[in-house]
């Protein structure tokens, strides 16, 4: 038995292609990200995921760009 955790993703439809964020692996500032979301018009919960996972690194102010850019995609 390994101790390695299994890296954490999530995976989006982006037209005819799945886009897969490496939850390890997100960018400090969120600019990026915010566009992919918005042009996969995920569902909620990826949004709220996302906001946490930038929450819990520290990035304060990222999350709550993309807490308010969830609000402003619907």
């Amino acid at each position: 038995m390994t101790d390695q955790k299994a890296p954490k993703t999530i995976e989006l439809d982006l037209l005819n292609e799945v886009v897969t964020i490496e939850l390890d692996e997100l960018e400090e500032d969120a600019t990026n990200l915010i566009l992919v979301l918005n042009e996969s018009e995920c569902k909620v919960w990826v949004w709220t995921k996302l906001a946490q996972e930038y929450w819990q690194r520290g990035y304060h102010d990222e999350a709550e760009k993309i807490a308010l850019a969830a609000i402003n995609s619907k």
